[in-house]
C-alpha cells in the first residue's frame, strides 16, 4: 500500500463539494485517508520505511486523531 498525503484536504480547500467527492472515491476503493500530518524532514529522503496508525475511537464521529510512527524498512522484519 502506498501512503498518499495532502497538505491541506484531499480534492480542495474550501471546496466542499469537492473535498466530499474524493473521500467518497476514496473510501469507496477501500483506501485510508491521513489529512494534516506533519512529516520530519528527515523522513523524506525517499528510503522505504514502514508505516502505521494508530486511531482513537470516537463515538459517532465519522474521523477523529491518530498515533502515527514509521520506522525503517530494515528494523523490525
Amino acid at each position: 500500500m502506498r501512503l498518499i498525503t495532502s497538505f491541506l484536504s484531499i480534492g480542495g480547500f474550501n471546496d466542499e463539494k469537492k473535498e466530499t467527492e474524493a473521500h467518497e472515491v476514496l473510501l469507496g476503493a477501500k483506501k485510508l485517508i491521513i489529512e494534516d500530518i506533519s512529516i520530519p524532514d528527515a523522513l523524506l529522503d525517499g528510503a522505504p520505511r514502514h508505516f502505521a496508525a494508530f486511531p482513537i475511537l470516537v463515538a459517532g464521529a465519522s474521523g477523529a486523531w491518530a498515533r502515527a510512527v514509521a520506522w525503517d524498512h530494515g528494523e523490525m522484519s
